[in-house]
């Protein structure tokens, strides 16, 4: 198996980081600056990957979506 790009490992640890934080606060106590920081990562980090907080969490969200399905 390839060893995964590091920016595909920081999208990853931010969305592992985001779905921690919504099961443990709830979906609308979280922020961008809280997940960057579980995640080991920057703010910049974080928009320069989704975009927006909507947009990480709807990353969040298909993710989740997409693992039920499998």
């Amino acid at each position: 198996m390839s060893e995964m790009k590091r920016g595909e490992a920081k999208r990853l640890a931010l969305l592992q980081a985001t779905a921690g934080l919504i099961m443990e606060k709830g979906i609308a106590a979280v922020t961008t600056r809280e997940v960057a920081e579980r995640a080991g990562s920057t703010e910049r980090t974080l928009f320069k990957q989704f975009g927006s907080k909507e947009g990480l969490l709807t990353a969040v969200l298909d993710l989740v979506a997409r693992l039920q399905i499998a």
